[in-house]
């Protein structure tokens, strides 16, 4: 109810923008890929996480590097609270900043690649990753995650003005639909 909601909007000052990045990273997130973002140094966030956990904002989730907002309301708050060209960005700096990171490593992180991509607008690295996550989707029989990448992908194509890619991805959903319908539960 209103109680996540009045403690995000009451945040202590300068809490707000340091915690922006991470509401954008998801409802969990580690400090080592908020610190690869750079949105500010490494003593000025690890002092955001520290006033973001007394005003019990966020809390240590299953280790020293790795934090939760305490309720989602509160993550929702702080991201509904940008800009959305700020945001925009913001998902832009995060999926470059993560891709780097992680360099050849990235593949298992595709699901995150394809939503930050997405979110910033960048509809080509955007259709690559979501494409990536639908196979990865597939190979594990998820087949309802498997579609809404195709989905998202469908949407890149669109964008991008690709009906030849547009269309084999549309094939490929309804290939995942069928075998969906014809694997028994």
């Amino acid at each position: 109810g209103a109680e996540p909601r009045a403690r995000a909007e009451r945040e202590p000052a300068g809490c707000p923008d340091a915690l922006q990045a991470p509401a954008a990273l998801g409802k969990s997130f580690r400090f080592g890929d908020l610190a690869v973002v750079g949105i500010a140094g490494e003593e000025t966030l690890l002092d955001a996480l520290d006033e973001a956990r007394r005003s019990q904002l966020v809390d240590e989730e299953g280790g020293e590097d790795r934090f939760t907002f305490t309720h989602d309301k509160i993550r929702e708050v702080l991201y509904a609270g940008m800009n959305p060209i700020r945001r925009r960005r913001l998902h832009l700096r995060i999926g470059e900043s993560l891709l780097a990171s992680w360099g050849a490593a990235a593949a298992p992180h595709a699901e995150a690649l394809a939503l930050h991509f997405h979110e910033g607008g960048d509809h080509e690295r955007a259709l690559t990753w979501a494409v990536k996550a639908a196979e990865q989707a597939e190979a594990v029989y998820a087949h309802d995650e498997a579609v809404e990448y195709y989905q998202r992908a469908v949407g890149c194509a669109r964008a991008l003005a690709r009906p030849e890619v547009e269309a084999e991805l549309e094939k490929g959903m309804g290939e995942v639909g069928f075998r969906a319908r014809a694997v028994p539960v």
